[in-house]
């Protein structure tokens, strides 16, 4: 009796990933990722509902990775400024990846972006700062955080940047400012 080779859904999600590296987001097709493992799209089927599922379920486990090697990383122990600072630090080591999901358009921003509250979120509660703050401003915070350190790695990504951290730092602070004077 043959036996077949089981192809698992960390196998396949592993092959996603190793494209998105290479092509971008736009290179995750089912064609493309049985190319990568050597099988028929089936295997893939298997595993995931359609490709919006896989798409979905590798968006998420990115994110937990960027979550565990640069987001919990409290650089100047305050969670809103080392927000800022561990997404520009991503996006200075690892400028492709940042650039994929952060730049090209792919139709997961949204996603991404809540993804990247729910984070936050969780962070803000340790800080006695902003725990009693209410949920809205929370998000007015994230968001006016978000745009700014993602505008500074931008300029990272394509070398036009040229500030110090301090000065990062300075201009995060002062994209909070409004919000914890209010």
């Amino acid at each position: 009796m043959v036996r077949k080779k089981v192809y698992t859904k960390d196998q396949i999600l592993n092959a996603s990933y190793n494209i998105i590296l290479k092509e971008g987001f736009s290179g995750i097709t089912a064609r493309n990722v049985a190319e990568k493992m050597g099988i028929s799209t089936q295997p893939i089927y298997l595993e995931f509902t359609n490709m919006e599922d896989l798409k979905i379920t590798l968006l998420t486990m990115i994110h937990g990775q960027l979550e565990k090697q640069y987001f919990y990383n409290k650089t100047k122990g305050d969670p809103v400024i080392d927000l800022g600072i561990n997404i520009i630090e991503f996006a200075k080591k690892d400028r492709r990846l940042f650039m994929y999901l952060y730049i090209d358009h792919h139709g997961y921003g949204k996603m991404l972006k809540e993804l990247s509250y729910q984070h936050f979120e969780k962070q803000i509660q340790t800080s006695l700062k902003y725990q009693k703050l209410a949920e809205e401003l929370i998000k007015q915070i994230h968001e006016k955080i978000w745009i700014t350190a993602a505008g500074i790695a931008t300029l990272y990504t394509t070398n036009t940047a040229g500030i110090t951290e301090n000065e990062v730092c300075q201009l995060l602070e002062e994209s909070i400012q409004k919000y914890l004077s209010a």
